[in-house]
C-alpha cells in the first residue's frame, strides 16, 4: 500500500510454481505472507523475500499395458535451491489506497 512515494505495508501478492510431468517445483513464502517495509534511498519501500527449490526424474516407473496406466513414484536425479529477494517502491505522486 503506498502513501505518496512511501510503502506503509506490503504482503507477497503471488508465489507459484510449475514443475511439469518428471519434476517438483516449490517458491515460499505463500502470497499473503507480509514483507517489510525498507529505506530505499529517499522512500520507503517492500522487501519480499522468496526461497525456491526444484527436483526432476524419477524413483520408479510402472506400466501397466493391460489397464493403459502409469504410475510415477518420487522424485531422483537432478535439484536445486536457493533465495531471492523482491524490492518494490511506490511511484512518486501515488494516490493512497
Amino acid at each position: 500500500m503506498c502513501q505518496g512515494a512511501a510503502c506503509t505495508d506490503c504482503a507477497v501478492v503471488s508465489s507459484e510454481a510449475f514443475g511439469g510431468f518428471f519434476s517438483k517445483a516449490e517458491i515460499l513464502p505463500n502470497s499473503g505472507t507480509p514483507g517489510r517495509v525498507v529505506a530505499h534511498g529517499n522512500s520507503k519501500c517492500c522487501d519480499g523475500y522468496f526461497k525456491w527449490a526444484w527436483a526432476t526424474g524419477f524413483k520408479s516407473l510402472k506400466v501397466s499395458a493391460d489397464k493403459l496406466s502409469i504410475d510415477v513414484q518420487g522424485n531422483i536425479g537432478q535439484s536445486s535451491n536457493g533465495s531471492f529477494t523482491v524490492t518494490e517502491c511506490c511511484p512518486r505522486g501515488t494516490v493512497p489506497r
